[in-house]
C-alpha cells in the first residue's frame, strides 16, 4: 500500500444457512491487485513482489479451510481491495 493509505479491519455476524458466521473484512486504499494476477493470488508460489515467496494467501486460506472457513478478494486497480474472511461462530456456554 503506498504511503498515507488506509487499512481498515471490521468484524460482523451473520446468519446463513442456520448458521451463525463471523466475517472479518480487511479493506486498504492501496493500488490493487491486477486482473489477471488475482485469480492466482491463493496459489502457492505465487508472487508479484521481488522478495516475496508467494505463500503466506496460500498459507491463510489453508488455515481458514481447516476451520470450516473461506476467504474471498475484491479488488479495483488504484482504488485497493477488500479480502472477506468468514468463519463458523461457536456458541459458547
Amino acid at each position: 500500500m503506498p504511503q498515507g493509505g488506509t487499512l481498515t479491519f471490521r468484524t460482523s455476524s451473520k446468519e446463513l444457512e442456520s448458521e451463525g458466521m463471523i466475517i472479518v473484512t480487511i479493506r486498504d486504499t492501496g493500488i490493487g491487485i491486477n486482473n489477471k494476477d488475482i485469480k492466482d493470488i491463493f496459489k502457492p508460489f505465487f508472487t508479484t513482489k521481488e522478495r516475496g515467496t508467494g505463500l503466506g494467501l496460500a498459507i491463510c486460506q489453508k488455515i481458514i479451510k481447516e476451520h470450516g472457513g473461506s476467504i474471498s478478494v475484491e479488488s479495483i486497480s488504484f482504488q485497493g481491495t477488500v479480502f472477506s474472511i468468514r468463519l463458523k461462530a461457536i456458541a459458547q456456554d
